[in-house]
């Protein structure tokens, strides 16, 4: 059965098996008490922790959504630019062209 830790560059079949050792030990040394739950400090700490994740990532895509309307917008705008001159090149290409064929003949 292959794992992520597994994926890791470097990771070889020792040291994968060391880690999976030392998780082994660590479970089975843990024993929950739901008589005493678990502390609300812990649960305020993870809680502020995935506020502070979730708006780093909300900014990041407020922002990446910015910057793609202000790409589109370049986008269009270069076509809008380039629209003239290249059906201008292919009118004068197809002129060349017939051109060429008249004088090939």
């Amino acid at each position: 059965m292959s794992t992520a830790v597994e994926n890791v560059p470097g990771f070889g079949p020792k040291l994968c098996g060391a880690l999976y050792a030392w998780r082994q030990s660590v479970e089975a040394g843990f024993k929950f008490n739901p008589a005493t739950g678990v502390d609300k400090r812990d649960i305020d700490k993870i809680e502020h922790e995935i506020t502070v994740e979730r708006r780093k990532l909300e900014q990041s895509v407020r922002t990446g959504y910015e910057e793609l309307k202000q790409l589109h917008g370049r986008v269009v705008n270069a076509r809008a630019q380039l629209l003239g001159p290249v059906e201008t090149a292919y009118a004068e290409y197809l002129q060349a062209d017939e051109n060429y064929k008249a004088v090939s003949r």
